[in-house]
C-alpha cells in the first residue's frame, strides 16, 4: 500500500510541475512566423505546430513524457503571447472597458 500511495504522490507531483518558460528561439520562431504571415494577407494559423510538429517527429516526441513536453514547449509560447496581447489590450482601453474586458476573462475561466 505504501508503494502505491509513493507512486500516487510522485505521479500527482509530475502532472503538478510548472512548465519552464518558453525558449527564446521558439518564441522568435513562432513571432517570425505570424510576421511573416500578415506581411502577405496569410492565415497565421499555419504557425501552429511549428514548434512541436518537428519536435514530436524527433527522438524527444517518441515518449509519451517526450510528447506533452513537445506540445508544452509550444503551448507555453502561445500562452506568452495571447497574455501579452491581452496586456496590451488592458492598457490601450479606458478604465470601465478594461474591468469590462476582466470581468469577462474572469467569467470565461
Amino acid at each position: 500500500m505504501h508503494k502505491i500511495a509513493s507512486v500516487l504522490i510522485a505521479v500527482l507531483a509530475a502532472m503538478t510541475a510548472q512548465v519552464p518558460p518558453a525558449a527564446a528561439d521558439d518564441a522568435d520562431a513562432i513571432t517570425a512566423c505570424i510576421a511573416a504571415k500578415s506581411k502577405v494577407d496569410e492565415d497565421a494559423h499555419a504557425c501552429i505546430g511549428l514548434i512541436s510538429d518537428p519536435c514530436l517527429k524527433g527522438h524527444d516526441g517518441e515518449t509519451t513524457t517526450g510528447m506533452v513536453e513537445c506540445m508544452d514547449r509550444e503551448s507555453k509560447v502561445w500562452d506568452d503571447l495571447l497574455n501579452a496581447d491581452y496586456q496590451r489590450l488592458l492598457k490601450a482601453l479606458p478604465a470601465a472597458a478594461a474591468d469590462s474586458v476582466r470581468q469577462a476573462q474572469r467569467a470565461w475561466l
